[in-house]
């Protein structure tokens, strides 16, 4: 199936925290979308507004476009349908950072940070309890999501 990011958005984000994802998320892209490494897409769904959503997928090598939105979602698209349930399938792809990157911005940024929760096939996870009942979150957010990676710049593109 291929390795995956989940996040639960269970409420809007404020306009103030919106704005600071998406300086984050303009500084990321500055520095590395102009190494070629995200490509910025848009959303073809004329109801979207492009100023409520970051999307993004990998230039290099995509798989399943990244898409968070101001909103939460209200529609359920069948019975029993969870409508705060999210998640990009990156089969660990270079952008897979990126996607964890504005994740856990945006889970920092958040007020009340029970109303968003995220996680991936490694277990990383903040605001999911782990089994012992201790929280993950301080310690990774500390850390850089680009630590330890062998994430490089093409300078050609710059």
């Amino acid at each position: 199936m291929g390795y995956t990011n989940y996040w639960y958005q269970h409420e809007n984000f404020t306009d103030e925290e919106w704005d600071q994802i998406k300086s984050f998320f303009r500084g990321m892209n500055s520095v590395f979308g102009g190494g070629g490494l995200i490509e910025n897409q848009t959303i073809e769904n004329q109801t979207y507004n492009q100023e409520d959503n970051i999307v993004f997928n990998g230039s290099i090598a995509p798989h399943e476009t990244f898409v968070l939105n101001k909103f939460k979602q209200d529609i359920a698209y069948y019975d029993g349908d969870d409508t705060a349930f999210h998640f990009c399938k990156t089969n660990r792809k270079p952008y897979d950072k990126f996607v964890w990157a504005v994740l856990c911005f945006a889970r920092s940024v958040k007020e009340d940070k029970s109303k968003f929760k995220i996680s991936n096939d490694d277990g990383d996870s903040l605001g999911h309890e782990q089994e012992e009942g201790v929280p993950l979150s301080e310690e990774m957010m500390n850390q850089s999501p680009f630590e330890n990676s062998n994430l490089t710049l093409n300078r050609e593109k710059i």
